[in-house]
């Protein structure tokens, strides 16, 4: 695989998008067997990387190109299933990686890569990281200062950190264009991919043109004021952790107009007057409270009378906690209608996910050849412990993410499982505003030298914290929740712009190990810093010998030995050895 410019970047010698979807196109048809196995896609379970699945899965089903989709969770797993693929008798023709972050080099020339991670290594992308040159193209010799040079800028290069650049659902929708196929379901789907990039601060707010969305999570399908109480924005501004906060979040909607049994109503049973000045009235009197950056732009799409319009932001979240918790931990949601003793003096009940019924269909679509193996009434792996590893797939069982990516996957295009979803997601963020509240409230933030760290030990939500997405959601939060109330640090002294990091650890006792992500926050909001976490987690592991794994794309997340956790972070706030 070599590098594939846009078109825009494209010239005689240099194929594009479009060029490389041909030679995918040419090779499977002159395959003799052109089964479902000759186009393999290995997809990363996040939301960019499923919407680009499903979108090229549409190209590749409009050129009747038969194709398999495998979900791959991390590195380790990504080795394993190019083992077995370049092993089998039948090679597949041409194999497309997702989203697979960028750090690894692809076997050969029948592998294309999607990522939107910019890429660690430099090399062409094949795994020798060259490639041979003809005499035309051989490099005249260079001097001693040019070596310097070269040497200079690419040590900065690798000491950068990660950072994102083009999603890879942006990419197959510019290759849609080209191929002259885009349509409003094409759209949509690249959409979610760019919103999902900008709320997890992966890209600024540059790369976004559309209309405002406001900073209130899920605030059409919610009541107001649990909308604006679950924002990172008004918890950062109002600090609701605290009574005071709660007393400010009331007092702005009583400045506004609207009185608190009116913002605890569902928002679409709220007066239409009241939502008609809502934005207005957010103008005027928010910035009293130091809220001056509402709104962001965002998308949203009709559906008829199938449902509600719905908006970027929205079908993120839903597909985003989907993938997250639909299964693998227990997870209770509140019953419409049961708010203030409703439904039977109100509560809630366990969700359970629509998986029977979207098996029952997958088997009756024309997508036969994406059913995840395991079959009807597969049951999640049971978790093996830290030393036992999960690097090998137990063929007899599904695992509890291979079950989310595929409800995940059919949520994108089916309104009726996305809005189950939000549910699911409202309660992700009660539980994610309790566990921050408490950490704030107990003041479990150590401040080290250059980062802050928290670990969780204890407590109901251990299982639900473990999982890394979440996780990395909880850190979020707390560096929104907190960006005005810290002073900003260099992560390293070779960094010149100042940022909030912090490390959350959570322990997993099924595995007896600690789930722990790093994440670089900008110090205003929109803003995005390059995440040198990977960078200091590899460096920390050599130095102290820690028993560490790798589970996902993300080098910014690991898990590790429990028993190692202490010496870890100390060697962490050591920072290395040539910072």
């Amino acid at each position: 695989m070599v590098f594939i410019p846009p078109p825009q970047l494209a010239t005689a010698t240099r194929q594009s998008y479009g060029d490389a979807y041909n030679s995918i196109l040419t090779a499977h048809r002159r395959s003799p067997l052109t089964s479902a196995s000759s186009v393999v896609m290995l997809v990363a379970p996040d939301v960019d990387a499923l919407c680009a699945a499903r979108m090229l899965a549409a190209l590749f089903k409009q050129d009747d190109v038969l194709y398999r989709i495998i979900p791959v969770s991390g590195i380790s797993e990504l080795h394993i299933v190019r083992d077995d693929l370049m092993t089998i008798p039948e090679v597949p023709a041409h194999i497309n990686t997702i989203k697979y972050g960028g750090i690894q080099d692809l076997p050969s020339d029948e592998w294309f890569g999607w990522p939107s991670r910019k890429r660690r290594s430099i090399g062409d992308g094949n795994e020798s990281g060259k490639r041979r040159r003809t005499n035309d193209e051989r490099i005249p010799r260079m001097s001693r200062d040019e070596r310097d040079e070269y040497a200079r800028c690419l040590g900065k290069y690798y000491m950068a950190g990660t950072w994102h650049g083009q999603g890879a659902a942006a990419t197959i929708y510019i290759l849609a264009t080209v191929l002259e196929r885009v349509d409003n379901d094409l759209l949509w789907l690249a959409i979610l991919g760019l919103t999902y990039q900008y709320t997890t601060a992966r890209i600024s707010r540059a790369n976004i043109r559309a209309t405002d969305e406001l900073r209130f999570m899920l605030f059409r399908h919610w009541t107001l004021y649990d909308a604006m109480f679950h924002s990172s924005y008004v918890a950062s501004k109002l600090g609701i952790w605290q009574d005071k906060g709660r007393k400010k979040l009331t007092g702005l909607l009583a400045k506004m107009g609207f009185s608190i049994p009116q913002t605890q109503q569902p928002y679409p049973h709220m007066d239409m007057d009241l939502k008609k000045v809502l934005v207005q009235k957010l103008n005027d009197i928010a910035p009293e409270y130091g809220m001056v950056e509402l709104s962001y732009p965002s998308f949203m799409r009709c559906f008829g009378y199938r449902s509600q319009p719905l908006s970027a932001a929205d079908a993120v979240e839903g597909i985003g906690a989907l993938l997250d918790v639909a299964s693998g931990v227990r997870m209770e949601i509140e019953v419409e209608g049961a708010r203030n003793g409703g439904e039977w003096f109100g509560g809630g009940k366990l969700w359970e996910a629509p998986s029977a019924a979207r098996e029952s269909k997958r088997r009756r679509d024309d997508e036969r050849e994406n059913v995840p193996p395991g079959g009807e009434g597969a049951q999640a792996a049971k978790p093996k412990t830290f030393e036992e590893g999960d690097d090998e797939p137990d063929k007899s069982e599904v695992k509890w993410w291979v079950q989310n990516f595929w409800m995940a996957y059919d949520a994108l295009v089916d309104i009726g499982p996305l809005r189950q979803a939000l549910n699911l997601s409202m309660s992700l963020h009660r539980a994610i505003i309790r566990q921050g509240t408490s950490i704030i409230d107990k003041r479990d933030i150590r401040p080290m030298r250059s980062h802050h760290v928290v670990v969780l030990s204890q407590g109901p939500d251990l299982n639900l914290f473990a999982h890394p997405g979440v996780l990395s959601r909880l850190a979020l939060w707390l560096v929104d929740a907190l960006r005005d109330r810290m002073t900003g640090s260099n992560l390293g002294r070779k960094s010149k712009r100042k940022c909030l990091p912090f490390v959350v650890a959570c322990l997993n006792e099924s595995r007896g190990s600690y789930m722990v992500v790093g994440v670089t926050a900008a110090l205003n909001f929109g803003d995005v810093r390059k995440n040198e976490f990977a960078l200091q987690f590899l460096d920390a592991k050599e130095r102290c010998n820690a028993r560490i794994r790798h589970g996902s794309f993300d080098t910014s997340v690991l898990e590790i030995d429990q028993h190692d956790l202490k010496l870890f972070l100390d060697t962490l706030c050591e920072g290395p050895v040539d910072a």
